[in-house]
């Protein structure tokens, strides 16, 4: 996962870069990865359930 420091080194990055078509495409990337990033967490806890409910053997605590 990215950390925000990668985060805030991918947009200082995209914001200067020449305005072209590929800035765009960085944008979107950019979006993608704090989307991902901000929503690892309750991932997560959702992989966990789906695991605790397939295998009631193991017990993951969060």
């Amino acid at each position: 996962m990215y950390s925000p420091f990668h985060i805030c080194r991918l947009k200082y990055w995209v914001s200067n870069t020449p305005k072209s078509r590929s800035s765009s495409t960085l944008n979107i990337f950019t979006a993608i990865s704090v989307i991902i990033y901000k929503f690892q967490f309750s991932i997560q806890t959702f992989m966990t359930a789906k695991i605790k409910s397939t295998q009631p053997g193991y017990n993951f605590i969060f």
